[in-house]
This record gives C-alpha cells, structure tokens and sequence, in this order.
C-alpha cells in the first residue's frame, strides 16, 4: 500500500516506504514535489491530469478515487492502482492537508480484463446462433445474451442485461410466458432441466418460442449459472396441429359411421382385424 501526505498544495511531505522501495526511489526523490510530478507517474499524461483534478477537489474538502496506471509499483513495471484521496480537515472545518492512498490492482485488473475477453468470444460464438440464448445468474438476471432475440425485436444490450429474463421486454404484456418463465427459472435454480412454449413479442408481433432452460454445475455439483434457450417450434407444433387435426378427421368419421349404421334398416355388425365386434347397430343388438 502506499501512502502519501500532502500539503494542500499537492505537494508531498511524507512517504511510506513501501512505493519507494518497490520502484528503486528515495525519499528525497519524492519529498517537496507537487504528487503528479513523481516519477511513480511520468509519461502518465491521462494519471497526471486526474490528479492535479483530485487535489483541487480535496482542497474543495471532496474526496475522489479512480484506477489509475502508475510506473514503479513493481520495479519499474506499469501497474494499476487504485487511488483515494481525502482532505483532512482541522477544528474550524477548513482543510489543512490531504491524504493519498495506493493500491495495486495490477493481478486483479489483468484478471477482469481476461474475463472480459473471454466473454467477449462468448459473445461472438453467441451471436452467430440463429437461436436465442442467454446466460442468467443465480437471481434470474441477465448477464449474456445474443444478438439474434435482440434484433428480432428491436432492442440492445442495455434493455435487457441485469434484468430478470421474465422482466425482460420481450415478455412483459404477456402473463402467462412470464409465469411459465419464472416457474421454469425457479425449477433451474435447484438444477432441474425444463422447456415449455411461451409467445415473445418482437418488432412485427407476438411469435410463440419453444424455451427451455439448462442449469450449469461447479465442480462441487452446486448450481452457478443458467443458460436459457429459445427455438422456433413451428416445424414441432405443425406436426402435433396435423396430429390433433387427424384425431379430429378420425372422431368426425367414427361419428358419421355410427349415424349410418343406426338408420340402416338391417342389422349390421363390425368387427376388427381379429374377428373382435367394433360396432353394430341397434337393430343388431
């Protein structure tokens, strides 16, 4: 950690050695210079510039905090930081210096930005599906979604991500897809696989989706994120409409053939394949 004091003109009275021994510097090479002027931040223009913008606040009595990249925290190597300063105040309220305070951040900076470019390829591979799909945390909430959804129905990133999927515009004029959605979501959460038929509204009108839902496991077997599907089942529901039509065409002769056979005036008796009576008459019985 390091830790500056500094006058309220911004120049520096006191040091720790923690930054003076990771860089190679001595106290004299940092003592009595105006904070931005130390070697920590030479060749730093966009650092520079944010801190003469942060002891002007805190001479105003306003503390700021910023990540900011800096030279020297580790031997001369670039590193991030994340910077505060705070204005000390004295009896009257009037500010009498202020404090500045380091932290590397460098790992945990490289780490967020691997994490975001492997989100982003994510993204990428995401966005060639024709399907929908979308990557939920374990509140329900939006953190990934492709762009296929999104242009179906004239949204962006920023209408969607942090929301919870039933919340989503896509769904929200439509109470009986969001029950279904939230029910399936919540049946996620405990790992349970599931898929029902919602309507999704895009921007021509409603079109019904076949959604289904997969829990994703840790190592530990414990639930950490859901990934959310949606495909179109028109080529599924055609066949169960040809189905249900056919079973309809079926009950519609079944009920013209008995008409027939009750206004013949002879007796008349059907039987199956295997010789078993079907039908007859009520003059055969």
């Amino acid at each position: 950690t390091m830790v500056v004091i500094l006058d309220i003109e911004g120049c520096v009275t006191l040091v720790n050695n923690t930054p003076l021994h990771n860089a190679g510097f001595r106290e004299e090479d940092i003592i009595g210079r105006p904070l931005w002027t130390c070697p920590w931040y030479q060749g730093e223009q966009e650092t520079q510039a944010f801190l003469q913008k942060a002891i002007d606040a805190g001479r105003q009595g306003r503390s700021s905090q910023s990540e900011i990249q800096v030279r020297g925290i580790k031997l001369g190597e670039p590193s991030w930081v994340e910077f505060t300063l705070h204005p000390v105040l004295d009896d009257t309220g009037r500010v009498i210096q202020l404090v500045a305070e380091g932290y590397d951040i460098t790992e945990q900076r490289q780490l967020r930005e691997a994490a975001k470019e492997a989100q982003q390829r994510l993204q990428g591979l995401f966005n060639d599906m024709q399907t929908m799909v979308a990557i939920l945390d374990m509140e329900g909430r939006v953190t990934l979604v492709n762009n296929t959804p999104l242009l179906l129905a004239g949204l962006t990133q920023r209408d969607i991500l942090g929301k919870r999927l039933d919340q989503c515009p896509w769904f929200t004029d439509d109470l009986a897809s969001q029950t279904l959605i939230k029910e399936i979501i919540d049946g996620g959460f405990t790992g349970q696989n599931d898929t029902g038929d919602v309507q999704m509204r895009t921007a021509t009108g409603k079109i019904w989706v076949e959604f289904s839902l997969h829990p994703v496991f840790d190592s530990a077997g414990q639930v950490v994120q859901l990934v959310a599907e949606g495909r179109d089942p028109s080529a599924r529901r055609q066949v169960e409409e040809e189905r249900e039509q056919a079973l309809l065409e079926l009950k519609d002769r079944e009920q013209n053939l008995a008409i027939t056979l009750d206004s013949i005036g002879d007796a008349v008796i059907t039987t199956d394949t295997q010789g078993l009576i079907s039908r007859m008459n009520p003059i055969a019985e």
